[in-house]
């Protein structure tokens, strides 16, 4: 008879699920509870207790990314500087609107291609940034170690 050792399963620290807000209604706290509740209800279910954070961004996930907006200035996808025309803060903004309103003639917003490039050059530690959006800040505290 042989026997298989098995190693230990890699657990994660935790688990955060990260949605858009989108046109919903409700708060990013309301909807995040509840998403929150039912995933905690169903891991239960399968005897698995981890760690679990839901944050909504508000309204779209550009939010967080348009959120540093000397970014955006320069880029030479756009008419003009972007970042006047939005404001002190991102969340509650149609962001997509805003870049099709002003992207220069014949050119096209790429999401998943401008939007990688974006957030891997969003400055998390600069307050002014998180400034501009609660559910960003909201999202950099639930990935922060500290959190864990």
């Amino acid at each position: 008879r042989r026997f298989a050792i098995r190693e230990p399963l890699n657990r994660p620290d935790k688990i955060i699920v990260v949605l858009d807000r989108e046109r919903r209604a409700q708060c990013c706290g309301v909807l995040a509870n509840s998403g929150q509740t039912l995933l905690c209800q169903k891991l239960a279910e399968e005897n698995l207790a981890v760690p679990l954070s839901v944050v909504l961004a508000n309204r779209q996930f550009e939010c967080w990314l348009f959120a540093d907006t000397t970014a955006l200035d320069g880029s030479p996808l756009f008419e003009r500087p972007i970042s006047g025309l939005l404001g002190t803060g991102t969340d509650e903004k149609n962001i997509q609107a805003i870049i099709k309103q002003n992207l220069k003639r014949g050119r096209g917003w790429n999401k998943i291609r401008y939007g990688k490039a974006l957030a891997q050059k969003l400055n998390i530690d600069d307050q002014t940034i998180l400034s501009r959006s609660r559910s960003l800040r909201k999202f950099v505290k639930e990935i922060s170690p500290r959190a864990f």
